[in-house]
């Protein structure tokens, strides 16, 4: 005979959370970001680096969107044993803390200003952390792409600064055989834009595809981590 038993604790469908926080806390991250980041406030009771990310991040991975969020999962973190978060106001202005100033580039072909910011000390933690986890080796080779361009205006007497590698190759169906129409096979045609002089146009196209598939993470990030909902926006 089956027994049922009644339990009179919290019952919480964000568990799954708790083995996440169990995770950071054996990698050690919250110390990692007092390391990088320096120590917040003269007494134990302000919230640490490590606790302010902590809320923000788990906030995501629960399925929040934006950073008023977090307080609608708090008291769920909560029942954690010893897990004390702070709230959206409290991240919104810690974060606001460690923004930097941004860099202004001039450009020396139509005098306009440009500005891009580094974010020095976060993404020194952000490599740290990656490497905490074993996804890069020390001495290994990591291509980081900053999606800042900078585009002059053509003139009739200026050299080019970047070439042109075109590929083509038949299109194919799901069987692999090349598909056709009454007028032969059909193709597809890419271009590829690059100022590497160097390369082969077979490593363009090599390392072009390779950089394609990280493109995923951008849409991860977009759509999962609070990207296309920005806690705030500072002026340079």
């Amino acid at each position: 005979m089956t027994k049922i038993a009644i339990k009179n604790e919290n019952i919480t469908s964000f568990g799954g959370i708790y083995h996440i926080m169990d995770i950071f806390s054996k990698l050690g991250f919250e110390k990692l970001t007092e390391s990088v980041l320096g120590k917040r406030g003269c007494s134990d009771r302000a919230f640490s680096h490590g606790s302010i990310f902590g809320s923000l991040f788990f906030s995501y991975l629960c399925g929040g969107e934006c950073l008023e969020d977090i307080n609608a999962l708090i008291e769920q973190f909560k029942q954690r044993p010893d897990t004390l978060l702070p709230s959206a106001d409290t991240v919104g202005r810690r974060l606001k803390e460690l923004a930097e100033k941004n860099i202004v580039y001039k450009s020396e072909t139509s005098g306009r200003s440009y500005s891009f910011n580094t974010a020095e000390k976060l993404n020194t933690l952000l490599l740290q952390m990656i490497r905490r986890m074993g996804l890069v080796k020390v001495g290994s080779h990591v291509d980081l792409d900053f999606d800042h361009q900078f585009v002059p205006a053509h003139k009739f007497d200026t050299k080019y600064s970047y070439k042109l590698v075109g590929q083509r190759s038949p299109l194919k169906d799901k069987e692999g055989k090349q598909q056709t129409d009454m007028f032969g096979v059909i193709y597809t045609y890419r271009c590829i834009l690059t100022n590497n002089w160097m390369a082969t146009e077979k490593d363009i196209i090599t390392f072009y595809n390779e950089r394609g598939a990280s493109e995923k993470n951008f849409d991860i990030q977009n759509n999962d981590f609070g990207w296309s909902h920005l806690p705030f926006f500072l002026h340079g």
